[in-house]
């Protein structure tokens, strides 16, 4: 039988060249082999299991409004300056203030930001960025804040009041995902894409809430983050090709200083039993991150 398979992939590989059949073993070039670290440690070491957002990969991150994301955003793209990245802001939401941003540690002189009218020009402007990188680039984050308040060209036609053109989005996110993977994987970008969440009328059971941009953009994502609003706001994978899904944890959000990875440390040792309920400070930190082989961070 290894007779067979390896006369199988030398013959693929002699008629349509090398590289074309391999086995297994020798890897696969969907391996997710670096990741964008989001500072924020539980979610990087547990909730996505793999030490940050996949690299070649996609992530959708979604909430109702006010949950937190663009604070995510902002926070992955300083992570992305420390690591020596080029981060890629894609801001269709009108409502970037950059002394917000400031907060999270991002260097805006360092920050290639991209605020395209619809969705057509958002998406040709994205190509035109894979396209002109260099092969020594390196590691390269973009993030789109956010998918669902990004308009197509058809609604900007139509004005205020026009005709309805929501299924347009769809359509277009469906061709676009089927090359968009294949770009985030050449390029190796970690990509995070913004949504929000819509309800859906007549749903008597189950979750009554979607996210705009069709079922394309559930599939291509490798990895679906929810945000739950709040004090202590609540991160759950609702998709995980890294890790187990549905791993949870909660994290604070300061205003004034940005995300407390502390806190949210802490907090989860106290969850595991780790530490004590009451215990706090420096040294408690420390035991949890020790306890659970995060110390190298």
């Amino acid at each position: 039988m290894s007779d067979i398979i390896k006369n199988l992939r030398d013959s693929l590989n002699s008629k349509h060249g090398k590289g074309t059949a391999r086995s297994l073993a020798e890897g696969s070039s969907s391996e997710v082999r670096d990741v964008m670290p989001t500072g924020i440690l539980p979610l990087d070491k547990y909730i996505l299991g793999c030490g940050g957002l996949p690299v070649g990969r996609i992530t959708e991150l979604f909430s109702e409004e006010g949950g937190g994301k663009s604070s995510l955003v902002y926070q992955c793209i300083a992570e992305c300056q420390k690591k020596g990245g080029i981060p890629i802001l894609i801001e269709t939401e009108n409502a970037l203030h950059p002394e917000r941003v400031k907060v999270f540690g991002v260097d805006l002189e360092n920050l290639v930001l991209i605020e395209p009218n619809c969705i057509e020009d958002a998406l040709e402007q994205l190509d035109d960025v894979f396209m002109s990188l260099p092969d020594d680039a390196g590691s390269l984050f973009v993030a789109w804040d956010s998918l669902a308040a990004t308009p197509t060209k058809a609604e900007l036609e139509a004005g205020l009041v026009g005709g309805n053109a929501v299924a347009d989005k769809a359509r277009i996110m469906s061709r676009a995902c089927r090359t968009l993977c294949q770009r985030v994987a050449k390029y190796n970008a970690a990509m995070l894409i913004v949504n929000q969440t819509r309800t859906k009328m007549g749903v008597m059971f189950g979750d009554p809430t979607t996210t705009p941009g069709g079922q394309a953009m559930k599939f291509a994502a490798s990895v679906r983050l929810k945000i739950s609003g709040g004090k202590d706001i609540l991160i759950t994978a609702w998709k995980n090709r890294m890790a187990p899904p549905f791993r949870k944890c909660r994290v604070r959000l300061n205003y004034a200083t940005g995300w407390d990875n502390e806190w949210t440390v802490l907090d989860f040792g106290k969850d595991r039993k780790i530490i004590k309920p009451r215990s706090r400070g420096q040294k408690a930190y420390e035991e949890v991150i020790t306890q659970l082989g995060w110390a190298d961070e």
